[in-house]
C-alpha cells in the first residue's frame, strides 16, 4: 500500500443487468482499507439513493447512520433475545432497539440527505422542540444526533472541529410529563395475587430490586 497502485472494486450485477463495472482507488489517496471502504459506501448511497448526495458529493448523515449501524451492529444486536447476548462488546439491547428506533422514526427521514457541513444547530434546535415526544425522549434523539456526528470525525467524513450539538440546548428533558402512579402495599398485593408463575414471581422481582424488564429476563437459575 502507498506505492501509488491502484485498487480495483468490482460490482456484481443482478441477473440480466449490465455487464460488471469496476471502480479504480489509487492507494495513494486511499491508503488504508477503511478509507477506501467510506469512498465506496458514498458511491453506493450516491447509486442507491442520488438524492442524498448535494453539490460536490458531500456526505450526509444518512452515510454516518448507515456506518454507525454497521459498527456497532445495530441489527447482529437485536437478533438476538434479551437476556441471552453473545455480543458482550457492544450496547445492550434495550440500548440498540431504543438507537435503531430514533434514528428509522425520527433523524433518517429528516436529516438522512442532509450534508454533514449543513446542519445548523438552530435549525436542529427547532425541529427537536417540534417533535410530539416526550422532553426526555428529545434529550435522547439529540444525544443520538451528538454522537453521530462525533463518529463522522475521526471516520474523516468531516473537519474535526466542535460539535454541532455542542450549540443545541433543550430545556426540560427531565421534566415528568404525567405524574408517576406510585403502588401502595395493599395495591401491590392486589396486582401479585391476580398473576401466575413465571410473571408473578418477575413482578416481584422488579417491584423490589427495581430492576428494568430486559434485566429481569436475563437472570437465570443457578440451580
Amino acid at each position: 500500500m502507498g506505492d501509488g497502485r491502484e485498487t480495483s472494486w468490482t460490482t456484481a450485477p443482478a441477473a440480466s443487468a449490465s455487464p460488471m463495472r469496476q471502480i479504480a482507488l489509487s492507494t495513494l489517496e486511499y491508503p488504508t482499507e477503511t478509507r477506501a471502504l467510506v469512498r465506496l459506501q458514498e458511491d453506493m448511497l450516491r447509486i442507491n439513493d442520488p438524492k442524498a448526495f448535494k453539490a460536490h458529493n458531500k456526505p450526509t448523515l444518512g452515510l454516518v447512520i448507515d456506518r454507525f449501524s454497521i459498527e456497532e451492529r445495530l441489527e447482529a444486536i437485536l437478533r438476538q433475545a434479551p437476556g441471552e447476548a453473545t455480543i458482550t462488546d457492544g450496547f445492550s439491547w434495550s440500548t440498540a432497539a431504543g438507537y435503531r428506533s430514533c434514528l428509522k422514526k425520527h433523524i433518517r427521514p429528516k436529516w438522512g440527505s442532509t450534508q454533514l457541513t449543513d446542519g445548523k444547530p438552530l435549525e436542529i434546535s427547532g425541529w427537536l422542540k417540534s417533535l410530539p415526544l416526550s422532553p426526555k425522549t428529545r434529550g435522547h434523539v439529540g444525544a443520538l444526533l451528538h454522537l453521530l456526528f462525533e463518529r463522522a470525525m475521526p471516520w474523516g467524513l468531516m473537519d474535526v472541529q466542535r460539535n454541532p450539538m455542542e450549540l443545541v440546548k433543550l430545556k426540560g428533558t427531565s421534566k415528568r410529563l404525567k405524574k408517576p402512579q406510585i403502588l401502595t402495599p395493599e395495591k401491590f398485593q392486589e396486582l401479585v395475587s391476580t398473576l401466575h408463575e413465571p410473571y408473578k414471581t418477575m413482578i416481584i422481582v422488579a417491584m423490589c430490586t427495581g430492576m428494568r424488564v430486559s434485566e429481569v429476563l436475563a437472570l437465570r437459575s443457578l440451580l
